[in-house]
């Protein structure tokens, strides 16, 4: 099933759902176990560049939760560790699709390709490993989708 979600930049419409500043939900990071309407890879990308929903509540998008707000949140060791890869696939998905991705892949399998692409020789995405280069998968999946989230009013298909 697809649905389409109107962008309407500068106007009264907004893109997101979720509440006026930043609101981080409890916990971190929903799972993505392709669900309902959308695949792991559509939820990822909404949830970077749109707003994050758990249980029917809305949160900021993730490019909103810096480290210092997810500290103030009391998430615990995992929830940066699960916000951190979903940085890393977020990052993958936005260099092979470009848009919303069209794969069903499940999220074990899009971390796993977000891994390989990251090893590619030829990737300019290499950089030091380790807790430095989470911060860096962070900072590069933010500003991603903060440009995608504030770009030119257009459509965004699902």
């Amino acid at each position: 099933m697809s649905f389409v979600l109107t962008y309407m930049s500068g106007s009264s419409r907004r893109r997101s759902l979720a509440p006026p500043g930043t609101r981080l939900s409890p916990g971190g990071v929903p799972p993505a176990d392709n669900t309902g309407n959308e695949s792991a890879a559509q939820q990822i990308v909404r949830e970077w560049e749109l707003h994050v929903e758990v249980n029917k509540q809305y949160y900021s998008p993730c490019y909103l939760w810096t480290l210092a707000a997810r500290k103030a949140a009391a998430y615990t060791e995992k929830a940066h560790d699960n916000f951190n890869q979903r940085s890393r696939v977020y990052c993958y998905l936005k260099a092979k699709y470009g848009a919303v991705p069209d794969t069903n892949e499940g999220l074990g399998d899009l971390k796993k390709a977000a891994t390989d692409w990251f090893k590619e020789p030829a990737s300019a995405n290499a950089g030091p490993p380790g807790k430095q280069r989470k911060r860096i998968w962070a900072d590069q999946a933010a500003e991603l989708a903060k440009q995608a989230a504030e770009g030119p009013a257009d459509e965004m298909q699902f």
